[in-house]
């Protein structure tokens, strides 16, 4: 086995450090960080998180990951560690920010487990040709459905916001996941929409969760959809507002920006640019923010907006407003007819002029992904839940007009928090963001199932 190592320290107390086999088996860690008592009194909050996982150019992988407990005693440690290549790595354990819960993630599960994965870090642009085309191809359909078999059901939430002790008590609620946090829905489906990211000190463990249960129930025909959020998109273009302090802190360590960690050189960063924003899954339709009448005069189709989103997830608004003032045009976004612009993004298409909503034909020029990151696209917009003048709220009429046009008959989002699960315009919009705050919950109070044309909703309080 090839084994790199890069040594540093930080303080004057040596920490050695032996973790489980199922971790790093028969392998020291080649890096340490080690942190002193006296500057844990600093930091009483200390923390288990990783592995996170960075695959190089020569199918080498990096790992880091922290092994800490609340105690002034006990040293914090920071493991960096390159492997030759992910079999190597072997089965690993992921556990909760204070080791209360953990589970196994199978190295057999590890996707891009072959030559490839070093392709990912040479060209970090060119990822999955034929998933991020840029033209509409001649049998792109508007809709695509996924189709929901006769006793399958879907188990929805949303906004766990890292979470990890009510994102795992929900699956239990509904019947999605085990004691030991393992997949228990069959052939049913589970659809998280969106915002794992922020507020919670949990990020990567419910990621892993989520890709080892992808993993589990695909297995036994049953799906597992993640579908991205405002807050996904936020953390990956660098926006760090509302990250714990554990994660400012990691970054602070490594001298690494948060949102690399995601990066699309990482195996959950890659991951995760691999997943739709909405999905249509029988007679109902599946998206963080909403669908506002913009989009859906837009022409843009749902198979496009997903690719689109996911291929520029990380891209931060400053460089659109760069290619704006490079291309000399006003890329202003006007609410009633969706974005404006001329700025073309890695194509030569001719230019949507202003004011111009029909996406139809065109590539993925910057009023497009403008209009599709914006206040109407479908990771912002609140109008199907609210009728505050600037959330520009759906019209009856137009919201008829939407689920007609998708073949649906209910939409369902998050994004938006209420007191527990809402109903509105008499059920055709479900908002499963809930809190409880009674209970002192401020997300996944409650999760909703979906049985052929009937809904239940799942509460923690019961």
């Amino acid at each position: 086995m090839k084994s790199i190592c890069k040594m540093r320290s930080l303080s004057l107390v040596v920490v050695l450090c032996f973790l489980s086999p199922i971790i790093l088996p028969g392998i020291f860690p080649v890096a340490i960080w080690a942190q002193s008592a006296a500057s844990l009194a600093k930091h009483q909050k200390i923390y288990k998180d990783g592995p996170y996982l960075f695959l190089n150019p020569d199918n080498s992988v990096r790992m880091i990951a922290c092994e800490g407990f609340s105690s002034r005693k006990t040293p914090h440690t920071l493991l960096d560690t390159v492997y030759s290549n992910l079999a190597v790595l072997g089965d690993f354990k992921v556990a909760d920010d204070k080791g209360h819960w953990s589970f196994t993630v199978k190295n057999a599960s590890l996707r891009g487990n072959k030559k490839e994965v070093g392709q990912l870090a040479v060209a970090q642009n060119k990822r999955d040709a034929n998933r991020f085309k840029t033209a509409a191809g001649p049998n792109e359909s508007l809709v695509q459905h996924s189709p929901l078999a006769s006793g399958e059901k879907i188990f929805t939430i949303s906004d766990s916001h890292g979470n990890f002790k009510n994102f795992i008590a929900i699956l239990k609620k509904g019947g999605v996941i085990n004691e030991n946090l393992e997949w228990n829905y069959g052939k049913s489906k589970l659809v998280i929409i969106g915002d794992t990211f922020d507020r919670g000190n949990d990020v990567l463990a419910i990621l892993w969760l989520i890709y080892t249960l992808e993993e589990q129930a695909s297995a036994v025909g049953g799906t597992v959809s993640y579908l991205l959020g405002n807050h996904d998109n936020m953390v990956l273009k660098g926006d760090l507002r509302y990250i714990k302090s554990k994660y400012k802190k990691l970054q602070d360590t490594l001298k690494m920006p948060y949102q690399q960690f995601f990066s699309a050189q990482t195996l959950l960063g890659n991951w995760l640019r691999s997943k739709k924003s909405i999905e249509i899954i029988g007679n109902t339709l599946f998206v963080h923010g909403g669908i506002s009448s913009a989009f859906a005069k837009s022409g843009i189709s749902i198979e496009r907006a997903n690719r689109l989103i996911g291929k520029y997830l990380d891209t931060p608004k400053s460089l659109y407003a760069g290619a704006t003032a490079a291309a000399g045009t006003a890329a202003t976004h006007e609410k009633s007819s969706g974005a404006a612009g001329t700025a073309a993004i890695g194509s030569s298409a001719a230019p949507v002029a202003p004011g111009t909503n029909d996406f139809r034909h065109s590539e993925d020029t910057l009023a497009m992904v403008q209009f599709l990151f914006g206040s109407d696209g479908p990771l912002w917009y609140r109008g199907l839940v609210s009728s505050k003048p600037e959330y520009n709220p759906i019209t009856e009429p137009e919201l008829a007009a939407i689920l007609k046009q998708y073949g649906v008959a209910r939409i369902v989002v998050g994004h938006t928090t209420f007191e527990g699960i809402q109903f509105h315009h008499n059920g055709k919009v479900i908002s499963v963001d809930s809190k409880n705050e009674a209970l002192d919950i401020d997300h996944l109070a409650q999760g909703l199932q979906i049985s052929g044309n009937t809904t239940g909703i799942l509460s923690l309080n019961e």
